[in-house]
């Protein structure tokens, strides 16, 4: 029985830290990408990687 509250907490932190680990993968990925509403001057940047944001206002 003491054994119990020992995998109880590891597999606790085991959750904890796949979830912080998965949420971390996730907003790494999206590094680039620009907030949705976002706009330069008349131009709707919002949901564009960086590179095609710069692509739109050149042209």
């Amino acid at each position: 029985m003491r054994k119990l509250p020992l995998i109880a907490a590891a597999l606790s932190l085991t959750l904890v830290g796949g979830a912080a680990a998965g949420a971390y993968a996730w907003d790494a990925s999206r590094d680039d990408l620009i907030a949705r509403g976002v706009s330069a001057g008349e131009v709707d940047i919002g949901g564009t990687r960086a590179a095609d944001a710069r692509a739109l206002l050149q042209a």
